[in-house]
């Protein structure tokens, strides 16, 4: 049982790896113009 889950627990952890990876390569910047006035500002 404990093999299982060490067998589980690293299949998680590729994907999820792969999943940031995947974040990473696809960032892209855009600017926005804002009219107006917040109470943060």
């Amino acid at each position: 049982m404990k093999l299982l889950n060490q067998i589980l627990m690293g299949i998680i952890m590729i994907f999820s790896l792969g999943s940031m990876e995947a974040q990473v390569k696809n960032t892209k910047t855009e600017t926005v113009k804002v009219y107006g006035n917040c109470g943060m500002c």
